[in-house]
C-alpha cells in the first residue's frame, strides 16, 4: 500500500466533503465514510484482478476433458459404494471406473500421439514456435544450471569479471565515447 496516495486520496475526497444534496444524517455519513475510505485504499493499493488462467496440455481437448469428468464420477460412485453396498455391487462400481480410466488413458495416449505428430510436422514450417518452447522446457528441467555446474572458483572468476569490485561505470559517457 503507498502511504502518499493514501493520504492523498482522502485529503482529495475531505476537501470536497459529502454532496450538498446528501441529508446530514447519521446514515448518509457512515456511507460517505465508507465509500471514500473505500476509495482511498483502491487508490494506494489497487485490487488484485484474479490468477491468471492455467494453460492446459498441448494435447487436451474437449472429449478427454468429457472423459475425465465421467473418470471422476465413476470413481466417486466406486468409493461412496464401498461405505453403503454389498461388495458385489462395489465390485459392479469399480469395473465401471477401472474401464472409464482405461478409455481415459487410450484417448490421451491418442492425442498426445497426434499432437506429437502435428508438432513434428510444424517444426518445418515454425521451428521456434511451440516445438522450441516444448523442447527447451523440458531441457531446463533435465539439466542444472551453469552456476551449478562450476566449481567455486570459476564462478567467483567469471562474476568478478562481470561485475568488478570498485569501478564505477558511468553508462552516458561510455555511450557518446561508443565511436
Amino acid at each position: 500500500m503507498d502511504n502518499i496516495w493514501f493520504t492523498m486520496a482522502l485529503e482529495w475526497s475531505c476537501a470536497i466533503g459529502p454532496s450538498p444534496d446528501d441529508p446530514m444524517t447519521a446514515e448518509s455519513l457512515r456511507s460517505w465514510i465508507t465509500r471514500i475510505i473505500t476509495e482511498a485504499c483502491d487508490a494506494s493499493a489497487p485490487r488484485i484482478v484474479g490468477h491468471k488462467a492455467k494453460s492446459c496440455a498441448y494435447w487436451w481437448s474437449d472429449v478427454i476433458a468429457d472423459l475425465r469428468k465421467k473418470s471422476v464420477k465413476a470413481r466417486r460412485a466406486w468409493t461412496r459404494s464401498k461405505k453403503r453396498n454389498s461388495p458385489e455391487e462395489t465390485e459392479k462400481y469399480r469395473s465401471v471406473y477401472r474401464q472409464a480410466k482405461k478409455t481415459l488413458r487410450k484417448e490421451i495416449n491418442k492425442a498426445k500421439i497426434s499432437a506429437w505428430c502435428e508438432l513434428i510436422r510444424t517444426v518445418d514450417a515454425d521451428p521456434w514456435g511451440l516445438p522450441y518452447r516444448i523442447v527447451l522446457k523440458r531441457l531446463r528441467r533435465a539439466s542444472p544450471s551453469l552456476t551449478e555446474t562450476l566449481d567455486e572458483e570459476t564462478l567467483e572468476e567469471v562474476l568478478s569479471l562481470l561485475f568488478p569490485n570498485g569501478t564505477v561505470h558511468d553508462p552516458a559517457a561510455e555511450w557518446i565515447g561508443w565511436n
